[in-house]
């Protein structure tokens, strides 16, 4: 009976997938949520380029300005004046006829998204976490679960953010730079080429991840920022985040400690059976020398961020940015495990013959057939 009623829903969805490419691409709906950095920047550059964007943000106050100007305005690597359909608080409102959902909220912000969105996602949605960080689309998922949604829209989560961009005012955005490429993946995986095809008519910067689990342990935000502020966190308190985070806040010591988080996350993607670069791999490139220590990677290459503003990890006193620097490994239990794991409720991942430490996973998603992975 599971397997009929699958392969219905498989059938079904296959259509909404269908009738998405049969759009004309400057057809497709899309709502930004989240009016941030990111957020102004995706939703400024989609209006440019001529898609119907909405734009939702919690609080009223920050769209404000966009509602008055009815839209935002975009300068750097793309100029010009993108024209916003409509801009709200009112999650329902900016939802409906919407066809792609850009989630482009901090980590800790995805749970209340997730809880938002559940009463007014239709199964032919698409919803794309930029980025997922670590296990982003399984705390979606399991949200809506919670929430009793029997007929799911396609999630999916990009492995880092597209933009490297600024908010210089509130309806006014900067973009220094759009990466070439960033891999996307679903859940489950076998929808990765469909969501693909339909997310590219936008963005043909993304391109096929090999699952979740990859894009997840991928991000080497979880290294860097949860360490670096709990160990600076007297210096952050002092002068009020007012230091090069990256230059200054990464001491030889500190680098330690990170190339420790680093070899961990390593470890727990081997035993997963994925296979993830090195922080610093990442960073600098594949020829970097394996025997470099982390801090010149922080000091010459994350130090360029001065350029965009950068300098400062914000007021610790400031609970909100606290709790997004500490939950780098996402979700709302993120400060009780190490940085690399990814938690959940259900099923326990053994390393070495030993539970590892925090880590726990829905059983469900580690079948092969549901995420694309052998284990």
């Amino acid at each position: 009976m599971k397997k009929k009623i699958t392969k219905a829903s498989d059938k079904r969805r296959s259509q909404y997938i269908r009738v998405l490419l049969q759009k004309d691409s400057k057809e497709l709906n899309f709502c930004v949520l989240g009016a941030g950095h990111g957020g102004l920047a995706m939703a400024g550059h989609l209006a440019l380029n001529g898609f119907r964007v909405n734009l939702y943000n919690r609080g009223r106050k920050r769209i404000r300005t966009v509602i008055q100007r009815k839209g935002i305005k975009v300068e750097g690597e793309v100029k010009g004046f993108g024209k916003i359909e409509f801009a709200s608080n009112n999650i329902k409102e900016c939802l409906k006829e919407t066809d792609i959902l850009m989630v482009v909220v901090p980590a800790v912000a995805h749970r209340f998204i997730a809880q938002a969105c559940a009463p007014y996602l239709k199964e032919h949605q698409i919803v794309v976490l930029n980025p997922g960080r670590t296990g982003g689309v399984l705390e979606f998922y399991n949200v809506l679960k919670e929430h009793g949604i029997k007929r799911f829209p396609f999630i999916a989560e990009a492995q880092t953010f597209l933009y490297a961009s600024r908010a210089l005012g509130p309806a006014h955005a900067k973009i220094f730079s759009i990466k070439n490429t960033v891999p996307l993946a679903t859940l489950p995986a076998y929808w990765i080429p469909g969501v693909l095809k339909v997310v590219n008519r936008a963005f043909p910067q993304f391109i096929p991840g090999d699952n979740i689990f990859k894009t997840s342990f991928e991000n080497i935000g979880a290294v860097f920022h949860p360490a670096l502020t709990i160990l600076n966190a007297g210096w952050i308190e002092e002068t009020h985040g007012d230091f090069e985070y990256y230059v200054q806040g990464a001491s030889e010591s500190i680098a330690q400690v990170l190339e420790k988080l680093d070899k961990e996350r390593l470890e727990v993607a081997a035993a997963l059976g994925i296979k993830v670069m090195s922080a610093k791999r990442k960073v600098y490139g594949v020829n970097v020398d394996d025997q470099q220590c982390l801090i010149s990677v922080c000091q010459s290459v994350l130090g360029d961020h001065r350029s965009l503003g950068r300098t400062k990890p914000g007021l610790y006193a400031h609970k909100v940015a606290l709790r997004q620097r500490l939950c780098g490994a996402n979700g709302h239990n993120s400060c009780q495990r190490m940085p690399c794991a990814i938690a959940w409720r259900k099923g326990v991942i053994l390393v070495g013959g030993q539970q590892a430490p925090g880590i726990r996973f829905e059983r469900s998603f580690l079948q092969d057939d549901q995420v694309g992975i052998a284990l």
